[in-house]
């Protein structure tokens, strides 16, 4: 069976809480490129590290989901470092 995820690049703003942590968990078992924001840097370094470390590609950016600017310079990152974005997941509880 084919896999639609593998090689796919998706950016997730507000990876940093547990509904996006738990879709790049998701993802990036599947083989997505992964392109990461959140406002704590700190804790999507220790996910995408942990992610890295079983094969996974991942770049990660602090920003603030409430910012226009700030989510598109995360698309930029993903054009910048993949070459295209595939798809965006909104994480947002609210």
């Amino acid at each position: 069976m084919s896999n639609p995820i593998k090689g796919k690049v998706v950016v997730i703003p507000g990876a940093g809480s547990s509904l996006g942590e738990a879709t790049a968990r998701l993802l990036a078992a599947q083989g997505a490129h992964l392109v990461l924001g959140a406002e704590s840097i700190t804790r999507l370094e220790s996910l995408a590290g942990e992610l890295e470390s079983s094969g996974g590609q991942v770049i990660t950016m602090a920003m603030d989901v409430t910012r226009r600017d700030q989510v598109q310079d995360l698309v930029n990152a993903a054009m910048r470092t993949f070459g295209r974005m595939d798809v965006m997941v909104s994480t947002s509880q609210d």
